[in-house]
């Protein structure tokens, strides 16, 4: 290790010591590293970033689905859908009912839910997704037997690409194996027992060490909307259906193109 009188005198390592990917035990996250607001204020805090990441890949795992994850991210969808860019959903295991989310305060207009086919074409899909910058968000319920190390990282560097956040939601088994995914999040029903009560384990996040537990208060503001404009939202969103080109075939998408889906269902 050098001294810091060495250290003086090497420029090229005070470079190195500079460069934002590169994480000191001493340091906080850098102000160019700040997060997304999540929406609840202890959540924030616990976050090195002060908040979900800006893009890349995170996780959150859980025994089962309906956990609480939607309930975590809706400030943020919320938040999001206000842009010009698409929320996409990739394989979730239910159909989101549109007018929670809508209560939510997500504008439904900006959610693109695409079924695959078949599982392999989940992968495809979103990592098309992410690549072309079309999306501020992308959740995606991928088939585990799939998700090895360089697919991991390739989602990583898509979402990296494309400045878009992408979410994975995978079982609570997966915690034992490697992930690429900068910030990985467990969660679980709190011992209190209350329904809206979530605990979340840190197992992984950058800027802070990992195992910090937190037990939230899922309560995201539900808007009360008028049913004349409940009924406006919802009536475009009427299921629809496109052929998948073959795997042979699929063009890689450039940025401002739509993605194409293989089946694609309104939320209606």
């Amino acid at each position: 290790m050098l001294s810091s009188h060495e250290s003086q005198h090497s420029p090229q390592l005070q470079q190195l010591l500079q460069h934002p990917q590169l994480w000191r035990a001493r340091q906080q996250a850098s102000r160019s590293q700040r997060g997304q607001p999540t929406g609840y204020a202890a959540l924030d805090a616990t976050l090195a970033a002060g908040g979900w990441p800006q893009n890349g890949l995170m996780e959150l795992l859980a025994a089962h689905p309906g956990s609480g994850e939607l309930r975590l991210l809706a400030p943020l969808l919320a938040r999001l859908s206000q842009e010009q860019r698409w929320l996409l959903w990739v394989d979730p295991p239910h159909l989101p009912y549109a007018p929670t989310l809508a209560a939510w305060g997500i504008d439904i207009s900006r959610v693109l839910l695409v079924h695959t086919q078949a599982r392999h074409d989940a992968l495809w899909t979103l990592e098309q997704a992410l690549q072309s910058g079309t999306c501020s968000m992308a959740l995606g319920w991928l088939d585990e037997s799939r998700l090895d190390a360089p697919r991991l990282r390739r989602l990583q560097i898509a979402a990296r690409q494309g400045n878009t956040l992408a979410a994975l939601f995978r079982p609570t088994e997966a915690a034992r194996q490697p992930s690429m995914a900068g910030l990985r999040l467990a969660l679980q029903a709190d011992a209190s027992g209350h329904p809206d009560q979530l605990q979340l384990d840190v197992l992984k996040q950058p800027g802070r060490w990992p195992g910090r537990q937190l037990s939230l208060r899922l309560t995201p503001a539900l808007q009360a909307l008028p049913q004349a404009e409940l009924q406006a939202r919802l009536q475009g969103w009427q299921p629809k259906k496109a052929s998948a080109p073959s795997p042979s075939r699929r063009p890689p998408l450039a940025g401002g193109e739509r993605l194409p889906r293989p089946a694609y269902a309104g939320l209606a």
